[in-house]
C-alpha cells in the first residue's frame, strides 16, 4: 500500500481532486485507489486518526469495502 499526500490548494493537483469527485473544501480526506480493479473508495468524512485510517486500510485489504 502506497500513501500519497496531495496538496489540494495547488492548482496543478486539481485533476486529482476531480478524479475523486472532491473539492478543496472537502479536504482533508483519505481515499484508496486500486489500480487492478480501477476502483476508488473514500473514507467517511470526519477526524483523521491513526485508528480510523488503520481500520479503513484493513477493510480494504480484507475485501470489505463496497
Amino acid at each position: 500500500m502506497l500513501f500519497v499526500l496531495v496538496n489540494g490548494k495547488e492548482k496543478s493537483n486539481a485533476r486529482v481532486l476531480e478524479y475523486f469527485n472532491l473539492k478543496s473544501s472537502d479536504l482533508p480526506r483519505v481515499s484508496i485507489y486500486d489500480s487492478d480493479s480501477d476502483k476508488k473508495w473514500l473514507m467517511a468524512a470526519g477526524e483523521i486518526t491513526t485508528e480510523r485510517v488503520r481500520n479503513f486500510c484493513d477493510s480494504f485489504l480484507d475485501g470489505e469495502l463496497q
